[in-house]
């Protein structure tokens, strides 16, 4: 008579379930479910896809609008890290990200101003300006912060973290 020996083992070397069958109290060999597996893991992957897919498609139905974050940039070497966790404070908050850090690239060839229309293009695709600490003491955080006035965009401040 053959018998399951033991429960299935994932062997993460060859990426195989398997399992030890035996006739008789002899051992006759193992029974590898690779394809199986594999196929397994496929799905898997796709519907974590699928549901992305879902989770990001019902995100941006429920969003209040886009969000330009703006704040200083040249001189500081932290901005990208700063941007990147705007992004999830504009989020959290309902706006979809418009981060300027991300949509121009930077261009060795580029003065300052060109860096500014740019960004001023993106701006205006937004509703809302997102301006981050530090604003002040940036020229071109200013004049963003001066057009979205002029267009009437609503404007929310980045909080100090109070202790």
């Amino acid at each position: 008579m053959i018998e399951q020996v033991n429960e299935p083992k994932w062997d993460s070397t060859t990426r195989e379930w398997i399992v030890d069958y035996t006739i008789n109290d002899t051992t006759i060999g193992r029974y590898v479910q690779r394809i199986r597996c594999e196929a397994l893991i496929s799905a898997i992957k796709y519907i974590q896809m699928i549901n992305e897919k879902k989770r990001k498609t019902a995100m941006t139905q429920t969003m209040k609008g886009n969000c330009y974050i703006s704040g200083p940039i040249t001189n500081d070497p932290e901005y990208k890290k700063k941007f990147e966790k705007a992004e999830y404070e504009v989020i959290e908050m309902g706006y979809r990200p418009v981060n300027p850090t991300r949509l121009i690239p930077v261009n060795p060839n580029w003065k300052w101003e060109q860096y500014i229309r740019e960004g001023l293009k993106h701006l205006l695709t937004c509703e809302t300006i997102y301006m981050l600490k530090g604003w002040v003491d940036s020229p071109g955080a200013k004049a963003e912060l001066d057009v979205a006035n002029m267009l009437k965009m609503t404007v929310i401040m980045q909080r100090t973290k109070q202790k």
